[in-house]
């Protein structure tokens, strides 16, 4: 117990009294709240504007993080539909197969993106992209576009389309997705709405 909370202090999650030796959390354990908190906000914000995407298409929504080389699902409204693609609240794919991802990755650090491409790269399905290359020019294309298409790269028959949400200082913090590319144009346009909410650009955002 002793070498575990010796870990934690040095990485900054305990700290010790020195007076009376007892241990309270650290301010690495602050940080890591308040970062979830601020998701929390994010998927507030999110919330009416996800679900008149969903409205509008009848299809799954999902709000999206980038971590690491995946995307991870905070939130998510079902689609009415009796057929739909599985996923939950909390699951990770890898950010190369989906769109909510592939919107994600493209905007990250360029030495993130250099790692990720490094990778080796997973093939989920026929459709997966596992050239580097080709992946490169797919995200200077969604740079380019302001959103992001998958044509069954992580399951065959599933398709989607996301476009990134950005905060007050316009970095990517988030993508909202759902499954159809028809309906491109009302994600990008409710990705839009929960950016100026939370005090980024009203507009997307696209490279020249």
């Amino acid at each position: 117990m002793h070498r575990l909370l010796a870990t934690l202090q040095a990485r900054g999650y305990a700290t010790q009294d020195s007076r009376t030796g007892r241990y309270a959390a650290g301010i690495r354990c602050f940080e890591l709240g308040s970062l979830w908190a601020s998701r929390l906000d994010l998927r507030a914000v999110a919330a009416p504007h996800a679900a008149r995407l969903n409205e509008l298409s009848g299809e799954t929504v999902h709000l999206a993080v980038y971590d690491h080389g995946d995307v991870v699902y905070i939130d998510k409204i079902e689609s009415c539909h009796p057929v739909v693609a599985k996923s939950q609240v909390g699951g990770r794919c890898p950010a190369s197969c989906v769109a909510t991802g592939r919107a994600l990755l493209a905007y990250q650090p360029r030495a993130e993106i250099e790692e990720v491409l490094g990778g080796p790269l997973p093939a989920h399905s026929p459709q997966s992209i596992t050239r580097p290359a080709e992946l490169g020019a797919l995200l200077d294309q969604v740079r380019r576009d302001g959103y992001a298409v998958n044509h069954g790269g992580y399951r065959e028959g599933v398709g989607g389309v996301a476009a990134p949400v950005r905060d007050y200082t316009g970095t990517v913090v988030a993508s909202l997705g759902l499954c159809i590319r028809a309906l491109r144009d009302w994600t990008v346009e409710a990705a839009a709405a929960i950016s100026a909410e939370l005090g980024g650009p009203a507009t997307p955002v696209r490279a020249g």
